[in-house]
Parts: structure tokens; sequence; C-alpha cells
């Protein structure tokens, strides 16, 4: 059978193998020599965790197509697992960096080494990163941490400046990333067609971001935005930005604070008319609170 496959024309087999998941891409490479060859070209999409830890529960609820778990990490060094992570990751995306389109990414930490490799991937359209911590489950001495914030701040520097995709973006999708406004902005400002934008506790990403979609060029684009814990608190220049998104379609806001959820529920009735759109929630939302407890519980306790 795979004698017959391959003798279909390259441009037919591409198509077909274009389709195919990540792990039946990487199962037919390994067939021949030629299979090797169309599978590389073929291989688009990257979607990669590394968790630290073996035996977790979390392991079978990831998203990723691939899922590297470490067996006995705690017996490495922080250092060594880090070094370890960064020189696989480089390796994988300098391979394909011609035809990685779509790059999704759980990691511990960027490094400047992940991040060069990142910033040289010229068919780059959506990019995803999740932070995970590499400290979670570890004795990390703070002198490592520290070490690995600063190599963070440098690695965001590094692609917000010298990526080679960063007119073409089409979706950008961050979660817990040390990144600030400034980096950011270098990130999204040539683009002109990101139609996705999400950020999730990026700490460092404050109010100035929403005076950069209000100026930015390529803010019609924009179809999907969501900010959870970061782009400062909100005000009612904001209501004028998110005005000014004429084709958003999304707006997710909730994790955000600064003005009553209503205004914008009345905002978008009236004047937006975003298909989905979750307010942000009332300050003191989930703060005291009474909870009633069954008397029967607490004699048990």
């Amino acid at each position: 059978m795979s004698s017959n496959l391959l003798s279909l024309p390259s441009e037919l087999l591409s198509q077909i193998l274009a389709r195919l998941p990540m792990r039946s891409l990487l199962k037919f490479a390994e067939t021949s020599r030629r299979a090797h060859f169309l599978a590389n070209a073929n291989l688009h999409t990257l979607s990669l965790g590394i968790h630290t830890l073996s035996g977790s529960s979390e392991v079978s609820k990831h998203p990723y197509d691939v899922w590297l778990r470490i067996p006995d990490a705690h017996t490495y060094d922080y250092m060594t697992l880090l070094s370890f992570q960064s020189a696989l990751l480089r390796s994988i995306l300098l391979r394909h960096d011609s035809v990685l389109q779509t790059v999704t990414l759980s990691i511990w930490t960027l490094t400047t080494k992940t991040a060069e490799a990142i910033a040289r991937l010229i068919a780059l359209r959506s990019l995803s990163i999740r932070i995970e911590g590499g400290a979670y489950g570890l004795n990390v001495p703070r002198s490592h941490m520290a070490i690995e914030r600063v190599e963070q701040r440098k690695a965001w520097s590094l692609l917000s400046s010298k990526a080679v995709w960063r007119s073409r973006l089409y979706t950008l999708r961050l979660e817990n990333a040390d990144l600030n406004t400034e980096q950011l902005v270098d990130m999204l400002r040539e683009t002109r067609c990101c139609a996705e934008l999400w950020l999730s506790w990026c700490r460092f990403v404050g109010k100035e971001l929403w005076k950069f979609l209000g100026e930015w060029r390529g803010n019609r684009a924009l179809r999907v935005l969501g900010l959870a814990e970061c782009g400062g608190v909100l005000s009612e220049a904001t209501l004028g930005v998110i005005g000014g998104l004429g084709g958003l379609q999304s707006l997710n806001l909730y994790d955000c604070k600064g003005l009553d959820s209503s205004l914008f529920e009345a905002c978008n009735r009236d004047i937006w008319h975003i298909v989905e759109l979750i307010s942000p929630k009332m300050i003191g939302d989930g703060k005291d609170m009474i909870i009633e407890v069954d008397p029967e519980y607490e004699q048990e306790m």
C-alpha cells in the first residue's frame, strides 16, 4: 500500500498529507525516506506541550498534539531541564522553519534561543505560547528564578524586534507571558491582518494597550479580542476604542476591572452589536460573600 501511495504525484500527495493530524503525519514519515521528506514539507502545524512531572493526572487533559513528559524530572537540576527544553524546541523549530504556519507551545519559560528560532519561522501566521512555569513541582533556588526572569525579558525583546513574520501575523495568543506593552505593540504594529488577539495573565501589559488598539492601522481586521488580568483598569476611553474596532465579532473582558458590566452591555446593544460579548466582572465579585454551611457538615468536621 505504501508503494502505491507514494507513486501518486507529489502535488496530490501534498493535498492528502495536509489533512492528516500530526501523529499520523509523523507515523507516515517513518515509512521511507521519500515519505519523511514529504511529511516534513507538509508539517504546517506544531502543537507541543512539555510537562516536567511524570504521573500527573493533568497529562490526559492537555490540548496539545504532542505532549512530552520527562520521567523522574525531579532528579534533574532545573537549569539542566531548562537547557534541554530550549535545545529541543530550537531543534524542532529550525528543522521546519520554512513550512510551519501555526505554532502552539506550552513551555516552562521563553529563552532567547527558543525566541531566536520562533523569530525565523518565515511561514508563521498563528502563534500561541503558554508559559507554565518551570518551578512547578521542583525546588528551584531564587537565584535561578531571577536568571529565568531576566532571560525571558530578553527573549520577548528579541521576538518583538527580530521576528520575520510580524507583518503577516494572523493570530496571537499569550498566557502568563512576561512581555510588556511596548514589546507587544512592536510585535503587532506591522501586521494589517491580525484577526485574533488573546492575552491572559500578561501582568506587564497595561492600559497603554488600549491606546495602541485605537491608533493601530490593523485594528479593522481584528475579529476576536480577549483580555484576562491585563490591559490595566478599564475607563470610558476604552469604550471609544472598542467602538472603533469595526470588525469585532467576539470580545471577552471578564477578568478586567474598572467599569460596570451593564455599561458594556448597553453600548453593545445600542452601538457595537458584537455577536459574542463577555462583559467585565463587577469589582468585588467573589468578595465578602456569605456562604451557608450545612450544620451536619460542621459536626462531621
